[in-house]
């Protein structure tokens, strides 16, 4: 099998695992909003859930991969696994030190505070609520290890399952162990709060027998000398940098939209989640397949088979995301209605959600190719440049915020963060020939230029379609078909015309045929 196709295989299967964890993701929040609503104790438990997810976010699904899996995979290129898997003991070692330092002092500030200071109800529970899911912390960074183990063999299920066990636990609890807790919601939120910490250490666990197979024996070792372990946090500083620029983005979009008024936020909020449908299924699932392949091709030095690779992998990132964008740019609002549309989101809900969708949708190519480019850059440990880069595009969406918000609203905050994320991908895009090598920008523009030919036929369908459904009379099943009858035939158009115009990479793709 070859390099491409292996790539998209991996890429498929975490594509497909993704897609049901981001549909039990959205039946999580569905059955959460429905027991809880978003009073008090919503708010204490979101609170307390920011400090472990946080740290899951920052530190364990992106940094520690993109800072391990380079250095690891180094030593497994050369035929030094053991010498590769006493570095990984070291790493473990370390890492759960530093982490349980980090949970053991959380939980004695909270616990220390009310002993000194008279503090609200909301804020005692959100301390109670905070100790209990803390210690998620540990399992899930020293989780994201071992997946980085795994993901450097090549092995992806297991890593591509573990992220659904947190949604079936967390539904499972509010339908199940929530109501026996007790009658008022500061009582039931208990059961959610456990079911997060049990569902961290089946995260962990379910990846051990599979790193151990590979040859991991486990040991607590520790020797700070080691090199692997001081370039893997060398390394690590520089990403973890950079994901925090990209999570201030999203605090200073908060910040303005709090500005802006009430409902802007929640719209912001609302938005981002269909937005991570396809991100998440295409563009985060070939980012997290195509590093350890770049990895082992920049361990072997052969840096023109990383750019051929990486020129793959962002023409198969145009083929799916540009038609992706077509279709928000289209179904933003019935889509938003079909989903969200009940209770206290009314119809101007919707609309405020369908606007900061549409603008969001602009920037979808951005946000999908920043993922997949920077993996070409943490494949060769250069974690400088994309952290300069980063630094420039939140000063950049910071300047458009200021700019954009006032005559576009919610619109124009979501469009401020597209802006910045296509000129971040076209900035690491330039970068790349000064810092790895040359892209191959000849078939990048073939494709580019077919797919937005097949996006735009596909469009007119798409159109066509809804609104010949829209003028319907009234039927119960309208709100799901004014959305999936012109999916479906924009997905068969797309489907058609890759095959006259010679697509061949997405047809594997369509097809399935390496899932």
């Amino acid at each position: 099998m070859s390099e491409h196709k292996k790539i998209l295989k991996s890429a498929s299967l975490i594509s497909g695992c993704t897609l049901i964890s981001r549909i039990l993701g959205l039946i999580r929040d569905i059955v959460t909003a429905k027991l809880f609503g978003t009073g008090m104790v919503a708010d204490a438990f979101f609170v307390a859930f920011t400090f472990p997810n946080l740290f899951r976010r920052l530190f364990g699904e992106g940094a520690l991969n993109s800072a391990f899996v380079p250095v690891f995979s180094e030593y497994i290129s050369h035929d030094k696994k053991k010498a590769g898997f006493y570095m990984a003991n070291i790493t473990l070692s370390i890492l759960f030190i530093i982490l349980s330092s980090v949970v053991l002092l959380a939980i004695g500030i909270t616990a220390i505070i009310p002993c000194f200071f008279s503090i609200s109800e909301k804020l005692q529970l959100t301390f109670h609520l905070l100790q209990i899911m803390s210690p998620y912390m540990i399992f899930i960074c020293l989780a994201a290890l071992f997946m980085g183990i795994l993901h450097s063999f090549k092995h992806f299920l297991i890593p591509a399952i573990a992220p659904v066990i947190l949604n079936i636990f967390w539904i499972g609890a509010i339908i199940y162990i929530c109501p026996k807790f007790g009658e008022t919601l500061s009582v039931k939120i208990y059961g959610l709060a456990i079911a997060v910490f049990l569902s961290g250490i089946i995260q962990l666990l379910i990846h051990v027998p599979f790193a151990i197979k590979k040859g991991l024996k486990i040991k607590f070792q520790f020797d700070l000398k080691n090199s692997g372990v001081k370039k893997v946090f060398k390394l690590i500083i520089p990403v973890i940098a950079a994901s925090t620029l990209t999570q201030s983005n999203v605090l200073v979009d908060t910040i303005f939209a709090y500005i802006l008024g009430p409902g802007m936020q929640s719209s912001l909020w609302y938005s981002q989640r269909i937005l991570h449908f396809p991100l998440g299924v295409f563009g985060i699932a070939m980012s997290a397949a195509i590093l350890p392949h770049l990895s082992h091709l920049a361990a072997q030095k052969q840096i023109h088979k990383i750019m051929h690779t990486l020129s793959f992998a962002i023409r198969i990132i145009f083929m799916i995301i540009i038609p992706c964008t077509t279709l928000l740019l289209i179904l933003n609002l019935p889509i938003i209605k079909l989903f969200f549309e009940r209770g206290n989101f009314d119809a101007i809900s919707s609309a405020n959600t369908a606007f900061a969708l549409f603008f969001y949708s602009i920037g979808l190519i951005g946000f999908a190719g920043n993922r997949i480019t920077t993996q070409a850059f943490y494949a060769v440990q250069n974690t400088k440049t994309p952290i300069k880069i980063a630094l420039f595009c939140m000063i950049l969406n910071i300047i458009l915020n200021l700019i954009l918000m006032w005559p576009l609203k919610q619109g124009g905050l979501a469009l401020a963060s597209s802006i910045s994320g296509i000129v971040q991908f076209g900035l690491l895009i330039y970068c790349l020939k000064d810092k790895i090598g040359i892209m191959e920008f000849k078939p990048i523009i073939i494709c580019f230029g077919k797919v937005c030919l097949i996006s735009m036929i596909m469009a007119l369908v798409c159109i066509f379609s809804y609104q010949y459904i829209e003028h319907m009379a009234f039927f119960p099943a309208k709100k799901f078909a004014m959305v999936f009858v012109p999916l479906g035939l924009s997905t068969l158009t797309v489907a058609g015309l890759t095959s006259l115009l010679h697509l061949d990479d997405i047809k594997i793709f369509l097809k399935g045929g390496y899932v």
